[in-house]
């Protein structure tokens, strides 16, 4: 889906304005045209922008104070502002329901693409683990093993296949989220195209961003070394101390970079502008960022459990958790991206490489299927 402006005769920049059908609340929307997706805010619905919409003054969200005065007359209505209805911005409630509603309305392509690349990993690991395996069974029927040399190797191989796996699920998905923002439908050709011509971009970002937080970790251990060394039953509290510091720096400068990999991804960057982006995307907005990231992951961690109880569900449960938290990290980086910069569908399909198609992107509707 693309966005138009409406503009009068002197150039002002005009929105467009309608009453919701489920709270009849009046939603104000700049950049999208009749036909459009919006959202609204007081009920939380889906609502397509109706060819009776009026046109009005634009008032961007970002430019509109959260409580500002209104005349008595239209103290009965509460006005929606947007933005960019679709990327956002969101509360907190509306950031976890963003998570489920992309995981639920996209969740055919998306398990498509987690079941292929999890599923071909499955394939090949069973296949090194054969000679293993039959080493295994000469041992028991008192034979001399073959294979046994291999151990070492297949342990390596098996561990490079899962690093590997887990980097393209998440390129493909966090590609997958953002396509499916500009285009009704998931192209899996497309999704995978893209994934491999910006895997480098998210490797390299995962290297320099461990190197970081290695020699981060290294400076802070030092120093709390050095405390423990000194002696002296005030130095031992001085260590715990830098204990509980060193956990709390390190967790605040991991959720400050956690955004580093979707803009890596999204904007097609290098690793110290991705780990810039993302350090500036999070600033202000810690608590959001590290509450979404802890709630979706508790909830991944207890699914995870329940379906390790059982030997089958556990095979699969990295194919069906493994998205929410993708996902999660994507909707958080598009949503500081429209409260930050102002970042629209426009932008996006500029970053996917669409502009030399936007006639076309224009007219495709939201992912809301």
């Amino acid at each position: 889906m693309m966005t138009s402006e409406v503009q009068d005769q002197a150039g002002s920049t005009l929105a467009l304005s309608f009453l919701c059908p489920s709270c009849k609340n009046e939603i104000v929307v700049q950049f999208l045209r009749v036909g459009d997706t919006a959202f609204c805010w007081s009920c939380g619905s889906y609502v397509e922008v109706p060819a009776t919409a009026s046109e009005v003054d634009a008032k961007p969200a970002y430019m509109v104070p959260k409580a500002r005065p209104q005349p008595q007359e239209t103290q009965r209505r509460s006005v929606s502002y947007a933005v960019e209805s679709i990327l956002g911005p969101r509360s907190f409630g509306g950031l976890i329901k963003e998570i489920a509603r992309v995981y639920k309305v996209n969740s055919v392509p998306i398990l498509y693409i987690s079941a292929i690349l999890y599923g071909t990993a499955y394939v090949v690991q069973y296949l090194l683990a054969i000679p293993q395996l039959q080493s295994l069974t000469a041992m028991i029927e008192g034979q001399s093993p073959s294979g046994s040399d291999n151990l070492g190797l297949y342990v390596i191989a098996s561990s490079v296949i899962t690093g590997v796996t887990s980097l393209l699920v998440t390129a493909s998905l966090t590609m997958a989220v953002a396509w499916q923002y500009v285009k009704s439908r998931v192209n899996l050709r497309v999704i995978f195209k893209l994934t491999f011509q910006r895997i480098g971009l998210l490797i390299s970002t995962i290297i320099v961003m461990s190197i970081v937080m290695l020699l981060l970790g290294a400076v802070l251990w030092f120093a709390t070394v050095i405390l423990s060394a000194a002696g002296g039953s005030s130095a031992a509290g001085l260590a715990k101390w830098a204990m509980v510091i060193f956990a709390l720096v390190i967790a605040y400068i991991f959720v400050r970079l956690s955004l580093a990999y979707p803009a890596a991804l999204v904007e097609k960057i290098g690793p110290i502008r991705a780990i810039s982006q993302s350090w500036h995307l999070v600033g202000g907005h810690w608590w959001q960022v590290l509450g979404c990231l802890l709630l979706i992951g508790l909830m991944v961690a207890i699914m995870g459990f329940i379906t390790n109880l059982f030997s089958i569900l556990g095979i699969v449960a990295p194919i069906l958790l493994t998205p929410f938290m993708v996902i999660c990290y994507a909707v958080l980086y598009f949503n500081l991206r429209v409260l930050k910069d102002g970042y629209t569908l426009r932008d996006l399909e500029c970053d996917l490489g669409l502009s030399s198609v936007a006639s076309e992107a224009f007219d495709q509707p939201a992912a809301i299927y």
